[in-house]
């Protein structure tokens, strides 16, 4: 297996910027992934596939507070050779960059100024230019994302015992969430919860133990739709001294962003 990946990063490339109903949309970084399976081995997936990635940078007062974007619709994405960029499905059926669905922005890492910034970053999956090609000529379309709204903090404690029991609070109710907490399928430490109903409201889940140290080491989710499993993976085991801090974001809207962008150049 061959594999070829370049990176062009913002302080690098110098590229347009639009600037539409108060969201700005800017180019970030650039990954390009060029993949050739030489030996083929039967009843084994791989997501590896060649796709060019374009990292957006979106900030502006109208997405202040966002949790969610997706439903990109690409109604233009062309290298300068001419070559048709917007994503295609390939034999299986499979297609990169679709984003038919909102997924959570990550802030994951961040410090707390810049969870408070309006900013974020969004990857929106090309199929991969021409050889010959040295920029994205052009790059249209839109996408939405789910942004405003109140913030309110819902504090639970006594994790351990919660296990079999629903998570119960007036504000998780208004906010249409519900959930129980369930025990971990695996040995590693965490708290798992089974939602229905949806986790658009959500913005961020904490962790503490007794002496307000934050223990998330991350999450893992699965499901389908408005239900889901979500594992909150922790650096030491459950138990009844921890607190789960949910930041819920109550009335939010969405809001189409669209972005137009000229002579982006290829790594």
């Amino acid at each position: 297996m061959l594999r070829f990946a370049a990176v062009a990063s913002s302080s690098v490339v110098l590229l347009a910027a639009v600037s539409i109903a108060a969201v700005k949309v800017q180019p970030a970084e650039i990954l390009e992934t060029r993949l050739v399976t030489l030996i083929k081995k039967e009843n084994v997936f791989s997501s590896d596939a060649s796709r060019l990635q374009v990292k957006l940078n979106v900030d502006g007062p109208e997405v202040k507070g966002a949790t969610k974007w997706g439903k990109v619709k690409l109604t233009e994405a062309v290298d300068d050779a001419g070559t048709d960029l917007k994503p295609k499905k390939d034999d299986s059926g499979f297609s990169f960059g679709r984003n038919d669905d909102f997924e959570e922005i990550s802030r994951f890492g961040m410090s707390d100024d810049e969870k408070k910034s309006s900013a974020f970053d969004v990857t929106i999956e090309l199929a991969l230019p021409s050889r010959k090609a040295t920029a994205i000529k052009s790059m249209k379309g839109e996408f939405e994302v789910m942004a405003g709204g109140e913030e309110k903090v819902v504090t639970l404690t006594k994790l351990k015992s919660m296990q079999g029991k629903p998570l119960a609070d007036p504000a998780l109710k208004a906010a249409g969430i519900n959930g129980k907490v369930t025990k971990p399928s695996g040995d590693d430490p965490a708290l798992t919860v089974d939602y229905t109903g949806g986790t658009d409201a959500i913005k961020e889940v904490e962790i503490l133990d007794a002496a307000g140290t934050n223990i998330s080491n991350g999450r893992f989710s699965s499901g389908f739709g408005d239900t889901q499993n979500v594992s909150y993976q922790l650096s030491k085991p459950l138990d009844d001294t921890m607190t789960m801090k949910m930041h819920l974001i109550v009335g939010q809207k969405t809001v189409k962003v669209p972005f137009e962008l000229k002579d982006v150049k290829l790594p």
